[in-house]
């Protein structure tokens, strides 16, 4: 064994001293994070990075610029024909992509074709990498191109127009700004409701929302996209995988109790499990007591997460209901989580308060009661058997059938009513 090793990855490095984890840095957007042994500080981007991080993000808006397509009608509209009966889906920002690919699917299923513009970034990460369906084309879009887009001549011969985000430009905007804005009919414009409490909009008809909830005193129709495109439903490993999915953030996800608990696993020296976290944003220090059960992906590729998902079998909500802030995703809007789960097959370890919000219950999930009782499911998830894995995920692919075939109802009823104003 090597006296000192290293492992580099993107963003940071690790040392170890005789396999022990000693030294971690990692750079985030204006500092370097550091950790040696029990000491944390973090420091000033050296200046070069700095000036070269400036440089990446100049080349990436001339690439960005350079993708667009130099039109003989419209200079600056993305798609050079429009085919009758075709959708435009817009995601300005860099977050909410992994809708798309099911939203898409439900338009292509109801005969429509589909065009969709993207953030360079998240284009970048790829939310399509596994879509097999035809009829869709994609293009990178600026987001200070949103309106010049909107505002062509050319927008009137799509059927509708889809905002995958109710704020867009990086939440600086809203959707209905843009959509107050141009000449197209009001009811042939979609919009996806994330926000309920910060939206202003007082229209009629054309908002969906991800699950059940109510928006000023009626219910938006619903729209659950579970279709992440061609994957792979595995049998449970012999060594349990949990994965959590999102950014690091208390108000978000209760990642303390994910350490609290993996620590008292390995405390009473159940070791046959792995915790892996894919997380945007954010940075979690882990415990040199659990460095070889828990590891820290940070931000990955949409085919990189999809992949891990694949080789992870629970999802870990990591909702509590003694954090105010939690409360906002059984009332206000669904968390990412609940939809990876679905589409991956992949049972969900959650709070028995949120289960009951989107029908998870013991026959698809592992369900506790409370915080106290969070580290129990992880032992039952981990003492799982195949066979009883297996019923999850036939009940999860029944759920799954529901929600898709509710979707495209509702997205099927709401239709002919705009063909109608048409």
């Amino acid at each position: 064994m090597k006296i000192f090793s290293f492992k580099a990855q993107q963003d940071r490095l690790n040392v170890f001293f005789c396999g022990l984890p000693i030294y971690y840095k990692r750079y985030l957007d204006n500092s370097v994070r550091h950790r040696f042994l029990f000491l944390n500080w973090e420091s000033p981007l050296p200046y070069e990075i700095f000036k070269l991080n400036e440089l990446k993000d100049k080349i990436e808006k001339i690439v960005a610029s350079k993708t667009r397509d130099n039109q003989k009608e419209e200079k600056n509209f993305p798609f050079e024909t429009i085919p009758d009966n075709t959708v435009l889906l817009i995601e300005t920002n860099n977050f909410h992509s992994e809708l798309l690919p099911g939203i898409a699917r439900y338009f292509v299923d109801l005969g429509y074709n589909v065009d969709i513009l993207l953030s360079y970034y998240e284009s970048k990460l790829n939310p399509f990498s596994r879509y097999l369906f035809r009829k869709i084309r994609i293009k990178t879009i600026e987001s200070g191109k949103i309106l010049e887009i909107l505002d062509s001549k050319k927008i009137k011969k799509y059927s509708f127009i889809y905002f995958n985000s109710d704020k867009v430009n990086y939440q600086k905007s809203f959707a209905t700004d843009y959509f107050s804005k141009i000449d197209y009919p009001e009811n042939r414009k979609i919009f996806m409701l994330h926000h309920p409490d910060a939206s202003s909009y007082q229209g009629e008809g054309h908002v969906c929302m991800l699950g059940d909830f109510t928006f000023k005193g009626r219910k938006p129709f619903i729209v659950t996209p579970t279709y992440f495109g061609n994957i792979k439903i595995n049998p449970k490993n012999n060594k349990t995988r949990f994965i959590v999915i999102g950014n690091v953030d208390q108000k978000r996800k209760n990642f303390s109790l994910l350490l609290k608990s993996a620590e008292e696993l390995v405390n009473e020296n159940k070791k046959d499990f792995e915790i892996v976290v894919v997380s945007r944003q954010g940075d979690i220090s882990i415990p040199p007591s659990i460095s070889e059960q828990v590891r820290f992906l940070g931000k990955l590729s949409y085919e990189e997460m999809y992949s891990e998902i694949e080789k992870s079998d629970f999802f870990l909500a990591l909702l509590d209901t003694s954090i105010p802030e939690h409360e906002r995703y059984a009332s206000k809007g669904i968390s990412g989580t609940f939809l990876l789960s679905w589409g991956f097959r992949k049972p969900c370890i959650i709070e028995e308060y949120f289960a009951a919000k989107y029908n998870f219950d013991i026959n698809n999930s592992v369900i506790y009661k409370n915080s106290a009782s969070f580290t129990d499911s992880l032992r039952s998830a981990i003492e799982m058997d195949r066979r009883r894995y297996l019923d999850m995920q036939m009940s999860l692919s029944e759920n799954v059938m529901k929600i898709a075939e509710k979707s495209i109802e509702n997205l099927e009823n709401f239709i002919p009513d705009l063909r109608s104003k048409k």
